[in-house]
């Protein structure tokens, strides 16, 4: 609100070019337009086309230009071949064209991934690396053991060798712990509808549950939700204060709106939790 620059004065920081490549954004541009399409194929054709028009281009430009994109220093990507790999995958999905496996099985080798070669993914997806999804949908789209059992094995890794808090809460990270815990309880369900194993029905249940309100402290950790949910998520939009003048807020007010539905980044490891903005 305190912005005084003109918007048109503001141009664009960084953008992909062949002398300054971001196959991880494009490639992870690629897979979002790849499920547009298959989202809107049956709503409107016309859009959904686009979709997939604008995802194939995106995805032979990130395959050309190699390289990773510029991030001003805040979340910068360590990789950009799950990012590729997942364009190619969804593109797989939305066109049935087998050499975008092909590309799969390229970039696996590249990473030292085949034959005999496993690895051993004990994170999960999230906005920096998304090969869990991506040995997830290998492992329900092919029939290769290799792709089948470094997804099986990230699971077993989650649901028996993951560090917990006393509560019992999966916990691989302190900062942000439950999106991440959230986010495997995502794989665990899609993977529970392709096999019907009921072990990972349980194991998401039981995170979601501590998530809900079912831990030490009988609070829930969506804003909104339950009867003793955060008050202060750090979301500069749901504090709706002005520190600057004329109103010289501070963030220790009350929040001014409600971030209905918002995961805030939970415990400590002994399933401690401070309400606080900062």
């Amino acid at each position: 609100e305190l912005q005084t620059t003109a918007l048109t004065t503001r141009p664009t920081l960084y953008a992909a070019t062949p002398s300054t490549p971001a196959s991880d954004v494009c490639g992870s541009a690629a897979a979002s337009l790849a499920l547009m399409y298959l989202n809107y194929q049956d709503q409107d054709e016309t859009y959904a086309a686009k979709c997939l028009s604008a995802a194939k281009k995106l995805y032979t430009f990130a395959k050309t230009y190699r390289g990773k994109s510029e991030s001003g220093g805040f979340y910068g990507s360590t990789s950009y071949l799950d990012d590729l790999s997942w364009g190619a995958i969804w593109l797989y999905v939305a066109t049935n064209d087998s050499s975008y496996l092909t590309d799969v099985d390229s970039f696996m080798a590249e990473k030292g991934i085949s034959g005999d070669n496993k690895y051993s993914n004990h994170w999960t997806h999230c906005w920096d690396d998304v090969y869990g999804g991506v040995f997830l949908k290998l492992a329900q789209l092919t029939t290769n053991s290799t792709y089948i059992d470094i997804a099986e094995e990230n699971l077993d890794y989650w649901m028996n060798g993951a560090p917990r808090t006393p509560g019992g809460v999966c916990y691989i990270n302190s900062w942000g712990a439950l999106r991440y815990t959230a986010a495997e309880c995502m794989m665990a369900l899609v993977y529970y509808k392709t096999t019907g194993r009921t072990e990972y029905l349980n194991f998401a249940k039981e995170q979601i549950d501590y998530m809900l309100g079912s831990n030490p402290r009988n609070s829930s950790y969506v804003v909104g939700f339950g009867n003793n949910y955060p008050k202060f998520p750090h979301h500069r939009a749901a504090s709706g204060r002005m520190e600057a003048a004329p109103a010289y807020e501070t963030k220790a007010d009350p929040e001014k709106h409600l971030l209905y539905g918002a995961l805030v980044g939970g415990p400590n490891s002994d399933d401690t939790y401070s309400d606080h903005i900062d």
